[in-house]
């Protein structure tokens, strides 16, 4: 069974043995694509000429993952960049996916069982990755609010109460949901302080712990509209 394409998070020497593992008859060997997207145990590695001879071996290297691994990663990263990442990995993916499914063609991938099983898995991808992009993951869980109660109270926290008007939100409390305010339509994650006994109403108590939620309590007004999603 021929291997088509190596995704390598190692390099160094398991790379030399994964190579060494891979030699062939020359041009008579199915390609390889050898992808280099991380180093964790060397920077380089030992290749003969012989070994390298012996098999059809494409080596190339990607840096984009790596980057944006490092920025969802990294708290100093602020939100807003943070989550524009997301539809990078989307766009990213979906490259890859493009080329992955041209080479089964190119290469007569779908001739093994392992073909149809990666053709699947990159059509499932493909869908998720446009669920993604045109900004429709949750949305069969968004209820329209509005904000019937505000109250001030010690040490920076703000009590707020909303009353649903499309459909009831189930919940519990402890469980939590993303608020879209009108001023910030970027949403953030809260924790929900009520309980399931009235399906219409939910309540939400924040502690200021940043600049985000600083500031919060002055931009909001009763009566505004907010979008709830989730739980």
């Amino acid at each position: 069974m021929s291997i088509d394409v190596i995704l390598d998070y190692l390099w160094g020497h398991t790379a030399e043995l994964v190579l060494l593992a891979l030699k062939g008859n020359g041009a008579f060997t199915p390609r390889t694509r050898f992808v280099s997207v991380g180093s964790m145990t060397g920077d380089s590695l030992h290749l003969s000429a012989a070994n390298l001879r012996s098999v059809n071996l494409q080596i190339a290297g990607s840096g984009m993952v790596i980057i944006l691994v490092i920025i969802a990663l990294s708290a100093k990263i602020p939100y807003h960049i943070f989550r524009k990442t997301h539809k990078i990995f989307s766009a990213v993916f979906l490259l890859g996916a493009y080329h992955g499914a041209t080479a089964q063609l190119k290469e007569r991938w779908l001739a093994t069982p392992g073909g149809y099983l990666l053709l699947v898995l990159v059509i499932v991808g493909v869908v998720a990755a446009f669920i993604g992009l045109f900004q429709r993951i949750g949305v069969s869980r968004k209820v329209a609010a509005r904000i019937s109660q505000l109250d001030n109270r010690p040490q920076g926290i703000l009590d707020i109460r909303l009353i649903t008007s499309q459909k009831p939100f189930v919940h519990r409390a402890g469980q939590y949901a993303f608020l879209r305010f009108e001023h910030d339509r970027e949403p953030h994650p809260f924790t929900i302080a009520s309980s399931v006994d009235d399906q219409h109403s939910v309540r939400f108590v924040i502690k200021s712990l940043g600049d985000f939620t600083g500031e919060l309590s002055n931009h909001l007004r009763v009566g505004q509209s907010v979008e709830v999603e989730g739980p």
